[in-house]
């Protein structure tokens, strides 16, 4: 179970998803204090540049309350000592006595304007409404604060409005500074539309996508690689190359190696098949004279139960033996090859189990045994056909040498595992011990002392399990519930 889990977060699938996760989730907790900081800095920048009012208007309002044309004449110098840096203080004055209790006289200003502009500048702050919040202010005797826009669009703080009563009237202080002189912005949008932020998201999103498309090339070479396999295992293509399908300049020499040890293993295919063709044809040579050459001595031979016709005999026997071990050995070295390069391709297990049955039919009715089948139609399982037929017959023989007179062999074909399909083949004969069920596909183990004719060596089934591995399926043996053995071969279907 730990190896599993082990195994799990090894998959770069699994890696894939956790960045994936954490590219989404790092945005989310950075901006969240960032948002958090930037307001809390503009409302201390905004109570700092109130307090700058307030200290201005606090400074003046002693001067302004016995204003006098001494007062006047300096005023304008007070203001330029206590404006602060790309800020503007204008100071008005609201008479007791006024025909209409609204009407505000333009007293001073830093930045001076052209004294042509002053009713101009007062209509303006009519026209926008700020006179009556600062009417308001005069009339309730508190500071005010607020926000305005200019008409050009940009974006003004309107920071305080000092207001001081007299007997002759409500003296008014205004401070005011501009927004990008003190924020270094002229709008007031949410933190994200920021010119920097979209900057920064365009980097760590150019970043992501980087992250993100090494993997998915990583893992799309992978696939590519897989398909090269694939098409060698189902005989596609000799010609498949791994350099080719290659996209990754580092995986170069990995593909390159993959090559080189496809072509060895196609040297080796040949080589193996060539040594077993050569190898059996040289010793049954020598065999088939020694055959020939001891037939005549049984013309010399009188007595056929004395010395020299047992002698014979054994020779025969011992001819064979070995003429069954040559036979045995060409079909275990010419299997190595099939199960490393054979294509595996869609087989219709009804088709190929009828023409395996329907060869061992005959055999089976001469020794009184029948054959049952159940087999499913239009089931497909991926498969070479040489190895599964090669597999099917040495089952079926095994099951028949091992089947009493007027026994049944069953042959069930179904899905017991999702994704793949069991051919199970069932006899009636004594069973197997437990103790020897995990040895039965081992190679040169037998469970019986040898046939009449010298030629069981116990490579049947060990080559059914070689054939089986190498189509990526699995084999298995157990005892019949009443009796018999029952092999079950278990391949993958064909999508």
């Amino acid at each position: 179970m730990k190896a599993s889990g082990s195994k799990i977060f090894r998959s770069l699938s699994i890696k894939l998803a956790i960045i994936c996760v954490v590219l989404g989730a790092v945005p989310v907790l950075v901006y969240i204090p960032l948002e958090e900081a930037d307001n809390q800095k503009n409302q201390l920048v905004l109570r700092s540049v109130q307090q700058e009012g307030r200290i201005v208007a606090n400074s003046l309002f002693p001067d302004l309350e016995q204003f006098s044309p001494e007062v006047a004449e300096n005023l304008q110098f007070r203001l330029a000592e206590l404006t602060p840096e790309d800020s503007m203080v204008a100071v008005f004055f609201r008479p007791v006595d006024t025909s209409n209790g609204d009407a505000f006289l333009f007293v001073a200003r830093h930045p001076r304007i052209n004294p042509a502009r002053i009713n101009a500048e007062l209509k303006e702050l009519r026209s926008t409404g700020l006179l009556n919040d600062v009417s308001e202010a005069c009339d309730r005797r508190r500071p005010l604060s607020l926000r305005q826009d200019r008409p050009d669009g940009s974006r003004q703080i309107l920071t305080y409005f000092g207001t001081r009563r007299s007997a002759s009237g409500c003296w008014v202080v205004i401070s005011s500074t501009d927004r990008a002189a003190i924020l270094g912005t002229t709008e007031d949008s949410e933190y994200w539309r920021r010119e920097e932020i979209q900057i920064a998201a365009a980097i760590y999103a150019a970043m992501a996508c980087l992250i993100l498309s090494v993997f998915l090339s990583l893992r799309n070479n992978l696939r590519r690689f897989d398909g090269a396999i694939a098409d060698i295992l189902r005989g596609r293509d000799t010609a498949v190359s791994f350099q080719d399908r290659n996209l990754i300049p580092e995986l170069s020499e990995v593909a390159g190696r993959f090559d080189r040890l496809v072509s060895a293993l196609r040297r080796s295919e040949s080589q193996i098949r060539q040594a077993a063709e050569e190898n059996a044809h040289a010793l049954k040579a020598p065999l088939a004279v020694i055959s020939q050459s001891i037939e005549p001595f049984r013309n010399y031979v009188v007595d056929q139960d004395g010395p020299a016709a047992r002698s014979l005999s054994r020779i025969e026997q011992s001819i064979l033996k070995l003429d069954g071990l040559i036979s045995a050995a060409r079909q275990m070295d010419e299997t190595t090859p099939a199960a490393i390069d054979e294509p595996m391709v869609a087989l219709d297990v009804d088709r190929i189990l009828s023409d395996v049955l329907e060869q061992y039919r005959p055999v089976a009715s001469a020794r009184d045994i029948r054959i049952d089948a159940v087999i499913p139609t239009g089931i497909h399982v991926m498969a070479n056909e040489d190895l599964l037929t090669t597999s099917l017959e040495n089952v079926i023989s095994n099951a028949l040498d091992f089947s009493p007179t007027g026994g049944v062999i069953l042959v069930a074909c179904k899905e017991t595992q999702p994704g793949y399909q069991t051919i199970a083949i069932t006899d009636q004969g004594p069973g197997v011990d437990p103790d020897v069920l995990t040895h039965l596909f081992d190679r040169y183990y037998s469970t019986r002392s040898g046939m009449p004719n010298g030629t069981n060596f116990g490579i049947g089934l060990w080559i059914v399990r070689r054939n089986v591995t190498a189509m990526n399926g699995f084999v298995h043996a157990d005892n019949a519930p009443d009796g018999g053995l029952r092999i079950e071969i278990k391949l993958p279907l064909a999508h």
